[in-house]
């Protein structure tokens, strides 16, 4: 029996679909960083108490920094900036990236141990990939390491943790929180970086983030300290 043959404007297509996306830059450097292994001590030493479905709570702490890094400025943009971008999930190492509100209840079950266990993973990631610590160990006192030590105020919601009334530059009344920063600006580095009430002066956490940067920088004598150079703002007297 002859086969029946179908009219074209019948026929079926299958047309290819092509996806674009804008961030064609971050998918070449997810590639990098998939081989580089980047996210890895995320997942080995953060354990945020939540059940696996289809993500592990740490993925979505992923899906969170590549908003960040996509130009999302709260969990809310992850919808719009992120989700309809699959190729850069897919440099990442994911499919498709989760809902704004599944991401957002696993930051909400975050703990204060896991944002300690958070500093161990960002630890090991600094000392695997930085810049500076062959640097310091190479300069002599005559030629330190700059280092600045900052504090930024960060605009926040009066019902946002830790939002308190403080110094906003040109916003009066503004509730917000303080970011203290340690970098070193020839490598565009970051050492350290602590959140604190909105209400905070820079004096009152000077010697914390000193301690928390040599810790870091792992200048435990008196001859590496010689080898930086502290650089502040007015603010902290």
């Amino acid at each position: 029996m002859a086969k029946k043959r179908i009219p074209k404007w019948k026929q079926k297509r299958n047309p290819k679909v092509e996806v674009q996306t804008t961030h064609v830059p971050l998918c070449a450097l997810g590639t990098v960083m998939q081989e580089k292994k980047v996210f890895e001590p995320l997942h080995r030493l953060v354990e945020i108490p939540q059940k696996t479905l289809l993500y592990r709570p740490t993925d979505k702490l992923v899906f969170a920094t590549l908003g960040i890094m996509a130009g999302a400025e709260s969990v809310y943009d992850i919808n719009t900036v992120l989700r309809p971008h699959q190729p850069l999930s897919v440099a990442f190492g994911d499919e498709t990236c989760a809902d704004l509100s599944v991401i957002q209840q696993t930051m909400n079950a975050a703990t204060q141990a896991n944002v300690h266990q958070l500093e161990q993973a960002l630890q090991d990631l600094w000392n695997q990939h930085n810049q500076i610590l062959p640097e310091i160990g190479a300069r002599t006192m005559e030629q330190p390491v700059t280092i600045d030590l900052d504090l930024s105020a960060l605009p926040a919601s009066k019902s946002a943790q830790q939002s308190k009334k403080g110094d906003v530059a040109k916003q009066k009344n503004q509730y917000a929180r303080q970011l203290a920063r340690v970098v070193i600006p020839s490598t565009q580095e970051i050492v350290t970086q602590s959140l604190y009430p909105g209400n905070t002066v820079s004096c009152t956490v000077f010697h914390e983030m000193v301690d928390k940067m040599e810790t870091v920088l792992q200048l435990d004598t008196k001859e590496k300290r010689h080898r930086e150079s502290l650089r502040l703002d007015a603010g902290k007297g």
